[in-house]
């Protein structure tokens, strides 16, 4: 994984909150017209309206502004996945694997070519940080807990790793560069097929 750079401060007055979201949003609209080489902290700082000064307070190059980036959109990503997957009905492995995939799908969806871009730099499915305990990971292996009476192997780590990996390319693939003939019903439930039958069979 990637060592993400941290912000030099973070904002706590009202002002000093604007004036970062200003500067996230205009790194995000330039990262989805030019992408990574047409990033600099120069263009940033003139979209957002703010000096070059205010912008070097905050972050202190491009790839601070694209953790940053990275960070919010995490966030709301894992917000959403706590949101969508309950541990705590009694739900088959079968129904909780479709509730991951369905919320996976639905994070990709989330600012897809954003998201495109983001994840050529720091991946969605590498932690925010050693303190995140809502990342994917752990959502994972909590699922492969909870239902280890129903699951062949008995390798939680590599069984863990193995469905993460599944999610990241066939999620991905299906959502930021999908295959024409296959409709988004289709390769949804290919995705959630595939990945029951790693963990039953």
């Amino acid at each position: 994984m990637k060592n993400i750079p941290k912000p030099r401060k973070l904002p706590i007055q009202g002002r000093a909150k604007t004036t970062v979201e200003a500067i996230l949003q205009s790194t995000a609209h330039i990262l989805v017209q030019k992408g990574y080489e047409g990033l600099t902290t120069n263009l940033v700082a003139e979209i957002a309206g703010v000096s070059i000064g205010s912008l070097y307070q905050y972050f202190p190059n491009k790839e601070a502004l694209i953790a940053a980036l990275h960070s919010r959109h995490s966030l709301h990503i894992h917000a959403l996945l706590k949101e969508m997957i309950r541990f705590d009905q009694a739900y088959s492995l079968s129904e909780h694997i479709e509730q991951v995939v369905d919320a996976v799908i639905l994070a990709h969806a989330y600012e897809p070519e954003l998201h495109g871009i983001l994840e050529k730099e720091f991946s969605f499915f590498d932690e925010i940080d050693n303190e995140d305990k809502q990342g994917i990971e752990h959502i994972i292996y909590k699922l492969i807990e909870q239902h280890k009476n129903e699951i062949k192997s008995k390798n939680k780590d590599l069984d863990c790793w193995i469905v993460l990996k599944m999610l990241e390319s066939l999620v991905h693939s299906a959502v930021i560069d999908p295959p024409e003939k296959f409709t988004q019903p289709e390769l949804r439930n290919a995705i959630i097929h595939a990945i029951c039958a790693y963990l039953i069979a």
